[in-house]
C-alpha cells in the first residue's frame, strides 16, 4: 500500500513537473528586459533609434551605429537576454574597422512589442536584414549571432545572400539543450520552440565562423562541435577557459574577430 501511494505522489510531481515546464518555457528561454517607450538608450558613440512596423502591426526597436566610409554592415542578433540598453557595446568591438552595425530587440523585448514565436522571429529578422540590405545594396552584409541570436542568424544566412556568418556559443538544436538540462522531462513533446539549425546550415553557402568556449556549461562545446557535419564552410574557434557570457574579455576572440572582419 506505501510502495503505491510513492508510486501515485512520484507520478503526480512529474506530471506538475511537465506542466510547468511547459507553461514557464518562456520565462525561462526568453529573458526580457522591458523599456518605456521614451526611455533613451545611452552610449559613449552616435547612433540612430530605429522602428520598423511588421505586418501584423507589432513594432520592432533597434539602433544603428555608423562610421564614415563602411566597409561593410553587420546585423547584430543578441542573445535570449540581451537588449538594446547593452548590445549596443557590441559596436565598441568593431568601430575601429570600418563597419556600420544594425541591432534590433526581438517581440517581447525592450521597445519591441508583441510576443516570440518561431515564426515572427524569422519573418522579423529577414524584415531587419530587407531593410539593411535596402538601404546599402552596394554593401556585403555580415550577420554575427549571439547564442540565441545564432540560430536565427542561420535562418536569415539561409534565406538571404550575406557575406559570412558568425555564430557565437550558438547550439545546433534547442531540444538538444533541453534534454541535457531536463533529461528526465519528455522535451520533444513538450517544447514549444523547436530551435534547430539543422534544418538551415546546408542551405548556407556564405563562410561560417563559430566561437565557443571550452568551459560554457549553459551550452556545451560538444553542441558547437557539431555544426561541421551540417556544412562544409565551418571554422571553429574555440576559446580556451571562456564560457557562455565572457568570451570578449579573451584577446583570442578580439584577434580573431577582427582578423575576420579584415577579411571582408
Amino acid at each position: 500500500m506505501i510502495l503505491w501511494i510513492l508510486l501515485v505522489l512520484v507520478a503526480f510531481l512529474y506530471v506538475i513537473a511537465c506542466i510547468l515546464f511547459y507553461y514557464l518555457q518562456d520565462k525561462m528561454l526568453f529573458k526580457q528586459k522591458k523599456y518605456k517607450q521614451h526611455f533613451k538608450f545611452h552610449y559613449d558613440f552616435p547612433f540612430e533609434e530605429l522602428f520598423w512596423k511588421t505586418d501584423d502591426g507589432n513594432s520592432l526597436n533597434g539602433l544603428h551605429f555608423k562610421v564614415k566610409n563602411p566597409k561593410g554592415v553587420i546585423l547584430f542578433l543578441h542573445g535570449n537576454s540581451g537588449h538594446m540598453g547593452r548590445s549596443g557595446n557590441y559596436f565598441k568591438r568593431i568601430k575601429g574597422h570600418n563597419f556600420n552595425v544594425v541591432m534590433y530587440d526581438y517581440r517581447g523585448y525592450g521597445k519591441s512589442t508583441g510576443k516570440p514565436t518561431k515564426e515572427n522571429f524569422y519573418s522579423d529578422a529577414l524584415q531587419v536584414f530587407d531593410w539593411v540590405h535596402e538601404k546599402y545594396p552596394q554593401l556585403p552584409i555580415v550577420i554575427h549571432g549571439l547564442s540565441l541570436g545564432s540560430h536565427v542568424a542561420t535562418y536569415v544566412a539561409a534565406n538571404r545572400n550575406v557575406r559570412l556568418l558568425i555564430m557565437e556559443t550558438p547550439f545546433l538544436s534547442l531540444e538538444r539543450i533541453a534534454k541535457l538540462r531536463y533529461p528526465i522531462l519528455p522535451a520533444t513533446f513538450l517544447l514549444k520552440y523547436k530551435f534547430n539549425s539543422a534544418d538551415f546550415l546546408p542551405e548556407i553557402s556564405c563562410q561560417i565562423y563559430v566561437f565557443h568556449g571550452d568551459k560554457d556549461t549553459i551550452v556545451p562545446l560538444t553542441e558547437a562541435q557539431l555544426i561541421p557535419l551540417y556544412n562544409g564552410h565551418v571554422k571553429m574557434n574555440v576559446i580556451k577557459g571562456g564560457n557562455h557570457k565572457n568570451l570578449n574579455d579573451f584577446p583570442q576572440y578580439q584577434h580573431k574577430l577582427v582578423d575576420i572582419l579584415n577579411e571582408v
